[in-house]
């Protein structure tokens, strides 16, 4: 069973590189909304609209990723 702040981490590792930023690499915002199946995150730009690139889905029951092109 996937938690939220697992997603977050998987989110984050999937948009930055890493759950930690790292000093001198650019770092775009991680948005994760929960719904009943699991997790969907994506990148968002300093403006707050999308930056592009897709959702990462994550479902919670077998932490299985997709990927859904933008």
């Amino acid at each position: 069973m996937v938690t939220f702040a697992q997603a977050q981490e998987r989110a984050e590792r999937w948009v930055n590189g890493s759950p930690v930023p790292v000093e001198g690499a650019p770092v775009r915002e991680v948005r994760v909304r929960e719904f009943d199946l699991g997790f969907v995150a994506w990148a968002e730009d300093a403006a707050g609209a999308p930056a592009g690139g897709g959702k990462l889905v994550i479902a919670r029951d077998s932490g299985d990723t997709t990927l859904w092109p933008a």
